[in-house]
């Protein structure tokens, strides 16, 4: 049985457009595919030329903080750091320390000026520069230790409390026969060298009286409370303060 020539024009017109159809669908998924590969490349192209902003940005600072280091007229141990101004996303760090290394007796003072920030994946990224500055003479390192030692609040030698004061070993020695009082071990505490240099070197009786033999003790009215908690509370404020007195300068002397 045949077809008639309007029924086959329909047939292969619907066909047609089958064909077609599936001609779309297929560059739609084709289309997609090409899409999604290009905005993988430009996103990660995007992350790639923000972190090499950030670097070249960290680096700016790090170099920027190095160059005031060095124009500076002197440096000292210290630690410095916060947030750049001009780069909000840049976190820096300055140190100034000191190095001895291995082989040799020479200490040597060294610049690192760091910079971190975290990149477009979120992990932290850091550019450092160092600079090694100069050797440290003995009077530097004297001068360090001393530093060091006013830190805790005792200082081992005579010439470290020298240093810490300002004046010279003969005046410290001085200071101890007109009553500075050190410790058992026979160091000097910071707080009895700032009495004598406040004094101008002569104190008083009473200034004298109020030095201390051990840091961790303290000196004057501030320390009754302690002494009451610490099984006396029996005890009147000025016995306390008589007996305190006499601990402070009965050692050392």
């Amino acid at each position: 049985m045949g077809h008639s020539p309007k029924t086959s024009i329909e047939f292969a017109r619907a066909c047609r457009s089958a064909f077609c159809l599936t001609e779309v669908v297929v560059s739609l998924i084709i289309l997609a595919i090409m899409s999604s590969s290009v905005l993988v490349v430009i996103n990660r192209s995007m992350a790639s030329a923000s972190n090499m902003s950030l670097k070249a940005q960290a680096f700016a600072i790090a170099r920027e903080n190095m160059e005031q280091v060095l124009i500076s007229p002197g440096v000292e141990e210290q630690t410095e750091y916060g947030r750049s101004e001009q780069f909000p996303a840049i976190q820096w760090e300055t140190r100034i320390e000191t190095f001895s290394p291995p082989i040799g007796v020479d200490t040597w003072v060294r610049a690192v000026c760091k910079a971190t920030y975290e990149d477009a994946a979120g992990e932290t990224q850091e550019v450092e520069l160092v600079h090694w500055l100069t050797a440290l003479t003995d009077s530097q390192l004297n001068a360090l230790d001393a530093q060091n030692g006013a830190a805790d609040g005792v200082l081992e030698t005579a010439e470290e409390a020298a240093e810490y004061a300002g004046v010279d070993p003969d005046t410290i020695d001085l200071w101890l026969e007109r009553g500075l009082v050190t410790t058992p071990e026979g160091r000097f505490i910071t707080a009895n060298l700032d009495l004598f240099v406040e004094a101008g070197g002569r104190p008083t009786e009473e200034e004298l009286a109020l030095q201390v033999s051990d840091v961790s003790m303290g000196f004057g009215e501030d320390k009754l409370g302690d002494w009451q908690d610490a099984g006396a509370p029996g005890v009147e404020s000025d016995e306390l303060m008589d007996a305190m007195m006499q601990q402070s300068t009965g050692r050392g002397r």
